[in-house]
């Protein structure tokens, strides 16, 4: 089960991260828009590519930690 919410939140994160990752960086850095100067445009596409690899697999992490086992902060004697 732990595999399975891990698997639907990496997912479900990559998509909702690459569709507003693709809005943000078309809108800045798109062929057409000029809102930025070419040098800039092109380092903007890096940020975007690392929020689509980056933000799924932490939100997967995350997943992955609270569905495992509960750990005790506390020490029991």
């Amino acid at each position: 089960m732990r595999v399975l919410f891990t698997l639907a939140s990496y997912l479900l994160s990559l998509a909702v991260v690459a569709f507003l990752t693709f809005g943000v960086v078309l809108i800045l850095a798109g062929p057409h828009s000029g809102l930025l100067l070419a040098p800039l445009a092109s380092l903007v596409l890096l940020p975007g590519w690392l929020s689509v690899l980056i933000l799924p697999c932490l939100t997967a992490r995350k997943v992955w930690q609270l569905k495992g086992k509960p750990e005790s902060r506390f020490e029991q004697r």
